[in-house]
């Protein structure tokens, strides 16, 4: 066995790990509310559009979620999206599934469940976790 050891030795390396040390404290954080918030505001923009063709009384779009808290348990992080059923959103089940009489509105089901929105969301995620690396991490990343 050899005698000669390995260090890790870097310029600026207490930086470096302070610097981790807040990204794990508030930065992941920040970086998960921030991308679920920017997600939701995306999604609803959508629905709210799409809800325009099917407004006959406005109840179905009033009851549009566009609350902007996330629920927090333990490492599980969530915001809800959507049409709230309870406040007048059951109309939006059947618009978006439709029923056996009605074909279903696939612009307002893509609205959340489409390919394209899904890669837009999955964009809008990394771009947030991307800021809060550069702002926490902003030196090492360079």
């Amino acid at each position: 066995m050899t005698k000669k050891l390995v260090f890790l030795d870097m310029p600026n390396m207490t930086k470096w790990l302070t610097d981790l040390d807040s990204l794990s404290k508030r930065g992941l954080e920040e970086a998960v509310k921030n991308a679920l918030i920017e997600s939701k505001q995306y999604i609803t923009q959508l629905l709210e559009a799409e809800m325009q063709t099917h407004n006959r009384t406005g109840i179905t779009l009033d009851s549009l979620d566009t609350e902007t808290k996330v629920d927090v348990n333990g490492f599980i992080y969530s915001i809800p999206i959507g049409f709230n059923l309870r406040q007048g959103g059951l109309a939006s089940l059947w618009l978006m599934h439709g029923t056996p009489r009605q074909a279903p509105d696939q612009r307002l089901y893509d609205a959340v469940y489409g390919k394209g929105t899904q890669k837009r969301v999955k964009q809008i995620q990394q771009e947030q976790v991307k800021r809060v690396l550069q702002k926490y991490l902003g030196d090492m990343l360079k």
